[in-house]
């Protein structure tokens, strides 16, 4: 190692080979170069940089950034209003308390925000990110994704392609996106929202669904696609409600969306 740690402001700078670093007290920047190292920030606001390697960093205390770089890594904010950045590889980045923000880059990684209002970004590949407790934000990226509201008043957003959003408990906000997504609002009066026509496609296996649509509670939101109440009609197929929406009065739908046990199922479930 390059430096010895202090208990003030420290710049440490690890070897070719794996390093265990730790900055101890004061706002440290560390970085591990190559090798697959361990770096612990300590108490302070500190920076850490796996880069290459299979690293693990620990911010502990305090407002810490923290980046994997290349290789399958692991991310550990602690308390502290955290920023992870997963970088290159499958990684697996945990926020802790405090209001963090988690990017979680290439690869198929693993992200949960715990404690606190989160930010958490998906990235290339397929993701399962979760929220944990608080009013967190979600937004899944590319790849078939998993995302994870818990507790709180929750924004999910699907991405390109085929997500699967569970909200939980909360009145919470869930965005269908592009691909063929499931939606789960949970406990609470949800808003299952489309942006574009092209968040949700005609035909079985094409259309997304909403598993739990609470009648006279939750509401689906169709005003960014410019729906009007004559477009819209309501096809029972066994358990299920198809809701067919014509946006440009052709008598053909645009769109569609599958609502699980929608029986009972109105206009004035929805907003427009």
């Amino acid at each position: 190692m390059a430096n010895v740690p202090t208990v003030g402001d420290d710049t440490l700078i690890g070897t070719p080979d794996g390093d265990s670093i730790n900055g101890l007290a004061g706002s440290d920047s560390i970085a591990g170069r190559d090798g697959d190292d361990t770096l612990t920030g300590g108490l302070g606001n500190d920076t850490l940089n796996g880069a290459n390697g299979f690293d693990r960093l620990l911010g502990n205390d305090g407002d810490d950034v923290l980046a994997g770089g290349a290789d399958n890594d692991t991310l550990v904010g602690g308390n502290g209003n955290d920023r992870l950045i997963g970088g290159e590889g499958d990684d697996n980045l945990q926020g802790g308390g405090g209001n963090d923000t988690i990017f979680a880059g290439n690869g198929f990684n693993i992200a949960s925000g715990g404690d606190g209002d989160d930010k958490i970004y998906g990235g290339l590949d397929n993701d399962r990110l979760s929220g944990g407790n608080g009013n967190d934000f979600l937004s899944g990226g590319f790849g078939n994704d998993s995302l994870t509201g818990g507790e709180g008043n929750d924004t999910l957003t699907a991405g390109d392609d085929n997500d699967l959003l569970t909200a939980g408990g909360g009145n919470d906000l869930l965005v269908g996106g592009r691909g063929t997504d499931k939606l789960t609002g949970g406990a609470g009066a949800d808003v299952f929202r489309f942006l574009t026509v092209d968040d949700s496609g005609v035909g079985a296996g094409v259309r997304d669904t909403i598993l739990d649509f609470a009648i006279g509670q939750d509401k689906i939101d169709l005003r960014y696609v410019r729906a009007q109440a004559s477009g819209i009609t309501f096809v029972t197929q066994g358990a299920n409600v198809i809701v067919q929406i014509d946006l440009d009065g052709d008598a053909s739908a645009d769109m569609e969306i599958q609502v699980a046990r929608g029986a009972g199922l109105s206009l004035g479930d929805f907003l427009l």
